[in-house]
């Protein structure tokens, strides 16, 4: 046998088999291919709507961590700059008092 007749029996066989498989598909499909389509894309919408829920949330609780931390810090400067100014109060007060 040659090569090409190889080659012939194996792309016959593989049309074939698509041919074949194909038709089943149709033959044994519950649904017509429209009401499939117009289901995924029900399902589809209603997942895209959790979706752009979901991003809002985060979106929502990042602005919140946010303004929380820029509060904090905030607060954390405010302390900071106070015991600098009480630390510098004492180095005045300590000199005074050595003079």
């Amino acid at each position: 046998m040659s090569g090409k007749f190889k080659t012939g029996i194996a792309i016959t066989g593989f049309l074939a088999g698509s041919v074949i498989g194909g038709v089943t598909a149709v033959l044994t499909a519950r649904r017509p291919g429209h009401d499939v389509r117009v289901e995924l894309y029900a399902k589809y919408l209603v997942q895209k709507k959790r979706f752009d829920d979901l991003a809002d949330e985060v979106r929502l609780e990042s602005a919140r961590i946010e303004d929380e931390y820029l509060r904090v810090r905030d607060q954390i400067e405010a302390q900071m700059n106070e015991i600098d100014r009480e630390a510098v109060k004492a180095a005045h007060s300590e000199k005074s008092e050595q003079t």
